[in-house]
């Protein structure tokens, strides 16, 4: 929780316009990228650019981006939220809401490597040489739980309620903000690693599927790459916002820990002499 003592003229996070063109650049990106796995077939005329900047027009394609797109900017905004400026007289920001949609994302990549692995059985199966008059292995027995569904909300139920009161504890105490971008971090990283682990699998399911739309392995890569986008912008800024967030909290000399909040804007510490300036 943040000090009501802080100081007027504590230093600001990030400009927005620095968070606005961050997240400008990222809804371009997952538009572009959102198009070429969808629609690659946008791709295969000769004029590919005209028609995949018409396909990314489609009133059906928007309909899914815009709302995805608001989303993960609006989970990366709470987030990071806590660790916004403070002000003079204004009450401790709760990380509580950030930990929230942590542990909704920490969830979502438990049940998405459930449902990856769900898929191995019917890989072996599938694989596996099959007797003569033999039944043959239908896709649908590899589709558990798939999103949507009530199996995929109770897990994902279940698991936030168990992941998020232990996110609370790791993040609990002064100075929060470097265990909040460890926990982005984490996060991040562990999403590059599950997709890792996924992909071999979503190869070997891509060859026998009948219906890929409809694979655990296919849903679990979009899942993961929803909660990687999500982290990834948190992942950068908290480390360098959490640098800044030392003298938010107390405004004392670093040096010798007097009090500076009653002249912030003195270019040294009048106790030790050490240079003193708030960050800009």
């Amino acid at each position: 929780m943040i000090s009501d003592e802080t100081p007027e003229h504590a230093p600001g996070w990030p400009k927005w316009w620095l968070l606005t063109g961050f997240w400008v650049v990222q809804a371009l990106a997952m538009l572009t990228i959102w198009g070429v796995a969808v629609a690659p077939g946008w791709l295969d005329g000769d004029d590919w650019l005209q028609d995949f900047s018409r396909g990314l027009m489609e009133p059906e394609f928007l309909i899914l981006a815009l709302p995805t797109i608001a989303a993960v900017t609006l989970m990366q905004a709470i987030f990071v939220w806590p660790v916004r400026r403070p002000m003079p007289g204004r009450g401790g920001i709760s990380a509580r809401a950030s930990l929230a949609i942590a542990g909704l994302c920490a969830a979502l990549l438990a049940t998405a490597l459930i449902m990856a692995l769900r898929e191995i059985p019917w890989l072996i199966q599938t694989y596996a040489p099959q007797p003569p008059g033999g039944t043959k292995v239908s896709d649908s027995q590899a589709a558990w739980p798939m999103p949507l569904s009530l199996p995929f909300f109770a897990m994902v139920g279940l698991t936030w309620i168990i992941v998020t009161p232990l996110l609370i504890a790791f993040v609990r105490g002064p100075m929060f903000e470097r265990r909040l971008g460890r926990l982005a971090a984490i996060l991040f990283t562990g999403t590059i690693v599950e997709v890792a682990a996924i992909i071999p699998i979503d190869v070997l399911v891509r060859k026998k599927s009948g219906c890929y739309c409809e694979q655990g392995s296919m849903w679990a890569l979009t899942i993961c790459g929803g909660v990687g986008t999500v982290f990834l912008g948190p992942a950068i800024w908290l480390p360098l916002l959490a640098k800044r967030r030392k003298r938010w909290y107390a405004g004392h000399c670093d040096a010798c820990g007097y009090d500076m909040r009653g002249c912030m804007k003195a270019e040294r510490c009048p106790e030790c002499g050490c240079g003193w300036k708030p960050a800009a």
